[in-house]
């Protein structure tokens, strides 16, 4: 499924490529060990964004030790692209749990303290809040409640600043009572913990208080 020559965007070329990204991360997803190689030839040799990100994403996905320095290279190459910087955080705030690895909300916590996130920028809270807690119920519902508290100290940080996103973001744990124990519990006590901010916004205490009352 290789696409040799200058980049092309018709449809055979990109169906190529898109199934060899495929068989890319399901190689790395059997064994990251023995196919990790590959994927940071590809990273590296690349002549295009679809086949660098895609090398990118199943490293960092499949939790590669080589994904460190791919990243590092990727932010380097793409640093003055607001949009490509954005698919970079988000791509670390989505990586699901992988066996003896740091857990996914630690890096989410440095994430937000990298210079290029600022909680003032929409886009950049999106990528690396939102796309934690709203799309990536693996790393983000744990047993032992530190994603949802992660996401009380999250939406009460962001509310004085921008209360729209805040509550998009609040709307998280509205469906608390769907979930088993002990999960339930941890969720509730988070949203009882935004509840109890006497400066709320209107549009975060509405979306609260309904979550609690439902």
């Amino acid at each position: 499924m290789q696409t040799p020559g200058e980049f092309s965007p018709d449809a055979i070329s990109a169906g190529k490529r898109a199934l060899k990204n495929l068989a890319l991360s399901m190689l790395l997803e059997a064994d990251p060990l023995i196919w990790a190689p590959m994927a940071v030839n590809q990273y590296q040799n690349a002549n295009n964004m679809t086949d660098r990100y895609a090398a990118l994403a199943a490293l960092v996905i499949h939790g590669s030790k080589s994904a460190k320095a791919c990243l590092e290279d990727f932010h380097l190459r793409f640093a003055d692209d607001a949009l490509v910087i954005d698919k970079w955080f988000a791509l670390q705030s989505s990586r699901p749990p992988v066996a003896q690895m740091e857990s996914t909300l630690n890096e989410v916590k440095r994430l937000r303290e990298h210079p290029a996130f600022k909680m003032s920028n929409p886009n950049r809270v999106r990528s690396v809040i939102h796309a934690f807690c709203l799309n990536n119920p693996a790393s983000f519902h744990q047993a032992d409640g530190s994603g949802y508290a992660f996401w009380a100290e999250s939406v009460l940080a962001l509310d004085p600043i921008n209360p729209q996103v805040a509550a998009r973001l609040a709307r998280g744990l509205d469906r608390w009572r769907h979930f088993a124990q002990p999960y339930q519990d941890h969720m509730q006590s988070a949203l009882r913990q935004v509840a109890a901010c006497e400066t709320l916004s209107a549009d975060v205490k509405e979306v609260i208080s309904k979550a609690l009352s439902s």
